[in-house]
């Protein structure tokens, strides 16, 4: 019923067009953390490269991924809730779970949406200690909370050596390649900041998708505690207790941070609620019917924006554009203010490295790119020029026509008040690659 969400929407989310890239930027031989650095751990760059190689940079083989996570982080739920507390319970976790899942951003390739399939399945498995540490270890892989989270599980070494295993072949493979200390310096340092989930006035004031969580510590008033609460299994009160954490330390910043509190957060609240009375079949017509509506609206409006179609249209016509004058093997060098990484993600070229994640697009990035372009250090580029350059059209052509030859898109010359040009190294100058001085 949610899939339009995935599948409807436009390309205009950074971490997608990032994620996928810097995957594209693997496949044509970069090193993550040392020609492009980021703050995540390694496992979603190797999907976005996955991912790149399996559709050939086509737009639609990520989200047919995003699609089959859903429906699994979902129905793993909704299992885990109907072995606590029943079909009732299972119902209950399927109507909370799903508009909570999407209002934490699960349509984009974010991080979270897969370690939270991880976890899940750690979950599920977790009278097999190896195997459900060893999962633990797989969700670490794609975000840091999981280290923390999975402490909540580990009543026996056998658990932590499952753990241990995924992220040290990860380490002799990051040591193999020369990479370790630059993905310590870049990735594991976060592992502190996560740590730190202290709440603050911004954050708490963040309540979109902390209904859940409210709605359980309403509950533990009113329910009896020697009969309920005391079948609370220890690793869902501690899973719930880290996710309420969790939301409160990240929704001020990002919503798709709080991802990973969706799920304990609708199990325990199932668990509570099957042990009221009420019109659950009622209910639940009711929130399929008006789930069902306001997919339906936003379909309507995705589909009335033609905001995917437009871009398809764009990607398109950049690709063909590039593949006409620039040679396959060429990095691009993409300067925009606001889409470096979609353009990037558009263009299905490798970027030219170093790439900076939290740099990308800024300021001090972009005086950089343009002195490497005016002084011919480039073989190609992707500039996304503000519309008022293209009334000095004859003016772009004499400054940067010295070193390059430069082609326009026709039909998409103008969008968002700006349009891009295309240029390739027309001199004999070799290209210099930049360094971090440059």
């Amino acid at each position: 019923m949610t899939s339009p969400l995935i599948f409807l929407r436009g390309f205009g989310i950074y971490d997608d067009s990032f994620y996928l890239s810097m995957g594209n930027a693997i496949l044509h031989g970069a090193k993550p953390y040392l020609h492009f650095t980021d703050d995540k751990t390694p496992a979603i760059y190797y999907l976005g490269a996955l991912l790149q190689w399996l559709g050939d940079g086509a737009w639609w083989v990520p989200r047919v991924l995003l699609f089959l996570v859903s429906l699994a982080n979902g129905l793993l739920v909704v299992e885990i809730s109907k072995k606590l507390a029943g079909e009732r319970g299972g119902v209950i976790a399927a109507l909370l779970f799903v508009p909570s899942y999407f209002l934490t951003q699960g349509y984009s390739l974010h991080t979270e949406p897969f370690c939270l399939l991880f976890v899940l399945l750690a979950v599920t498995t977790r009278a097999r200690s190896l195997l459900c540490g060893f999962l633990f270890g797989v969700a670490f892989l794609f975000k840091q909370p999981a280290l923390l989270l999975a402490a909540i599980f580990f009543p026996r070494w056998t658990y932590a050596l499952g753990f241990i295993a995924a992220p040290f072949l990860w380490l002799l493979f990051a040591y193999h390649e020369g990479f370790l200390g630059a993905f310590w310096d870049a990735s594991m340092r976060e592992v502190g900041g996560y740590a730190l989930l202290l709440p603050t006035w911004q954050n708490a004031l963040s309540l979109s998708v902390m209904v859940p969580s409210i709605l359980v510590s309403a509950l533990a008033l009113f329910i009896s505690r020697r009969e309920v609460m005391k079948n609370v299994p220890f690793w869902l009160w501690g899973w719930s207790v880290f996710s309420v954490a969790i939301l409160f330390r990240t929704l001020g910043l990002n919503g798709h941070y709080a991802h990973l509190a969706v799920a304990p957060t609708c199990i325990l609240a199932a668990f509570l609620l099957s042990r009221i009375d009420f019109p659950l079949r009622k209910i639940a017509v009711a929130g399929t019917c008006a789930l069902g509506i306001t997919v339906l609206f936003l379909s309507f409006k995705m589909l009335s924006g033609k905001q995917l179609a437009s871009d398809i249209e764009e990607m398109r016509e950049l690709r063909s554009l590039l593949s006409k004058h620039v040679p396959p093997k060429n990095e691009l060098l993409v300067i925009s203010k606001n889409r470096p990484s979609i353009l990037n993600y558009m263009s299905g070229r490798a970027p030219m490295a170093p790439i900076d994640s939290y740099e990308w697009g800024a300021g001090m990035l972009n005086l950089r790119s343009k002195a490497l372009v005016l002084n011919g250090r480039v073989s190609s580029f992707l500039w996304e020029m503000p519309l008022r350059y293209r009334n000095k059209w004859s003016e772009v052509q004499e400054i940067l026509g010295k070193h390059y030859y430069l082609y326009l898109p026709e039909k998409h010359a103008i969008r968002y008040e700006t349009f891009t040009v295309v240029g390739v190294l027309s001199t004999g100058l070799p290209r210099v690659p930049p360094g971090p001085s440059q």
